[in-house]
């Protein structure tokens, strides 16, 4: 198998891999779901902010009820009557706002596109937001207590092939430093979610689903393709020549299988076929081109009407220092009666992060969707963003913040001529001033692609 990979964490997860086929478990090859956890251990955890343990209390005190729900609405599909056509399974939590009313970024206009009677939109958790297309299934926490039943259920009664299986991946594989315990966990949480969404999608019973991004999905995919479910992974954010999960040696899709990989990908346009082509994940043949997908608010509803200057920073969690340093920069170096910083945290991040910086009317957090706010900014900053690339439909002027540790996420955006490079200490200047064609990235939406 040979090894030429743009991202350094993946090149080591695969080099030192002795057999890809040693992670095969019954009949699904689960090495994905090691190397998400290898990518996890690695990166280190998210700094999406924990619950309390009043709200632990509080959801598992909902937790029958909501559980009773999901039951009474799942039932409710063994109707020869009921039955969707397309499934949708989205993320929590993402939402543009356009006159006053929440939608759901990634599926309102692919159901505008359709009759919405046809559609079941499910998520993993509740996002406290009511969309205009409210989910009726949210697997994950209505599940997480059966789930982990079934967890515990699988590791009793598989205890000595699930140790034979942990002892071959540990022996074969032990620079990639998993213990026993994790093995266990990962294969059982597996088997486990796998098990009931299949008898969820049995009594849904669609012919197509919709899906929102294929990692972390896998027992998802697994259960539709064990029940002859097309699968079709939308495009969300950016995929960088350096994307972990869109960057593999060659070959390995023929020999790991496609079981936990969906059928097709449809991207917002040519230049992100070129790049998922050449991560070997993907043939050309299963990724189409369906346009920019996303419900986001009309360029030509609005503009800056401030009589300062805006600039836009957008963060990831895992460059909030480098953000923090820069907007202090600013803060020093900018004057306050012609300019405005507004802070756009990242749906994962705590906002608070940003309160000890912010100034009255010079530096704020901002009160809009991403999409609003690029509306609103003259200037927009980020290190590795997809918002980089989106920025591009907007009339703004796009600059990366040189972080050396994100170069192959950056570089391209700056030999794209799609944002100008930015050092720590160096402040933006407004140009409006691009020769970049947004449709070469933003294709125009044809939903078409999505039933053919």
């Amino acid at each position: 198998m040979q090894i030429d990979m743009k991202n350094k964490i993946s090149e080591d997860f695969f080099s030192n891999v002795y057999d890809l086929n040693s992670f095969r478990y019954r009949e699904f090859n689960l090495i994905n779901l090691f190397y998400s956890r290898y990518l996890k251990n690695r990166r280190g955890k998210s700094r999406r902010p924990s619950r309390s343990g009043v709200e632990t209390i509080s959801l598992l005190l909902k937790w029958p009820f909501h559980f009773a729900i999901f039951l009474i609405r799942l039932l409710s599909y063994l109707s020869p009557r009921k039955k969707s056509r397309i499934l949708f399974m989205g993320n929590s939590g993402r939402h543009s706002y356009i006159g006053g009313k929440a939608y759901d970024l990634y599926n309102a206009r692919i159901i505008e596109q359709c009759d919405s009677k046809e559609f079941v939109v499910v998520e993993e958790i509740r996002d406290g937001v009511r969309d205009r297309f409210q989910p009726e299934f949210y697997y994950k926490e209505d599940l997480k207590i059966i789930i982990q039943l079934l967890r515990f259920l699988f590791q009793i009664f598989n205890k000595d092939e699930l140790k034979s299986y942990s002892k071959t991946i540990l022996s074969k594989n032990p620079a990639l430093s998993f213990s026993e315990n994790e093995v266990k966990r990962i294969v059982s949480h597996y088997f486990a979610t796998y098990a009931l969404l299949k008898i969820f999608l049995s009594v849904v019973r669609p012919s197509r689903v919709l899906l929102i991004c294929h990692y972390g999905h896998e027992p998802f995919i697994a259960a539709c393709k064990s029940l002859n479910i097309h699968v079709i992974e939308l495009m969300h954010g950016t995929i960088s020549e350096s994307h972990p999960q869109y960057n593999f040696p060659q070959e390995f899709r023929k020999i790991v299988g496609d079981k936990l990989f969906p059928d097709k990908l449809a991207v917002y346009g040519e230049y992100w076929k070129d790049i998922v082509v050449r991560g070997n994940l993907f043939q050309a043949e299963d990724v189409d081109i369906v346009g920019y997908y996303l419900k986001t608010p009309k360029m030509n509803i609005s503009s800056n009407l401030s009589d300062k200057n805006v600039i836009l920073i957008t963060s990831q969690w895992t460059v909030v220092e480098v953000i923090r340093d820069y907007v202090i920069f600013l803060k020093e170096n900018l004057d306050r009666n012609l300019w405005q910083v507004v802070i756009k945290p990242h749906p994962v991040e705590d906002p608070f992060i940003y309160t000890d910086l912010l100034e009255r009317d010079f530096i704020v957090l901002s009160e809009f969707d991403i999409y609003s706010a690029l509306l609103l900014a003259d200037i927009h900053i980020s290190v590795y963003s997809s918002v980089l690339y989106e920025a591009v439909r907007y009339n703004v002027s796009n600059y990366v913040l040189r972080v050396e540790e994100y170069r192959n996420e950056y570089q391209p955006l700056i030999d794209n001529g799609i944002a100008l490079p930015l050092n720590i200490d160096q402040l933006p200047v407004c140009s409006t001033e691009s020769n970049i064609s947004a449709d070469f990235f933003f294709a125009e939406f044809n939903p078409t692609v999505l039933f053919k």
